[in-house]
């Protein structure tokens, strides 16, 4: 999550916070405020929303990003949008995550005209 808050502030963009994986299942997600207090991440960004929400608007990208990090044992995935969101039709790309300054990041995604990022 810290990772999505950085990417989301410096891209100027909102940041939609996703559920928790009860019992790391697809099928049994809980709202992040129904677990921790929200409103720290809220002072950070304002215009934070949780999937809920997002999802009651609709949007939907058209590619999904699967960062790769360093950690062999966190293996990106597609389930988690394609259960919750039903974004089974959503193309995917693989790109390594990598510790960057945000003019990287301004750099990979900033002047993407896409509506909706989505990361996993």
């Amino acid at each position: 999550l810290r990772n999505a808050a950085a990417i989301a502030r410096v891209l100027d963009r909102t940041l939609v916070i996703p559920h928790l994986l009860w019992d790391g299942a697809v099928g049994n997600t809980v709202a992040y405020s129904s677990i921790f207090d929200i409103a720290p991440l809220l002072r950070l960004l304002p215009g934070a929303i949780e999937m809920d929400e997002f999802l009651q608007y609709g949007l939907e990208p058209s590619l999904l990003i699967l960062l790769h990090v360093k950690d062999p044992r966190l293996v990106p995935s597609r389930l988690y949008f394609d259960a919750v969101a039903g974004w089974k039709n959503v193309s995917t790309t693989h790109m390594p995550a990598q510790m960057c300054e945000s003019t990287d990041l301004l750099r990979l995604y900033g002047g993407c005209s896409e509506r909706v990022l989505a990361f996993s």
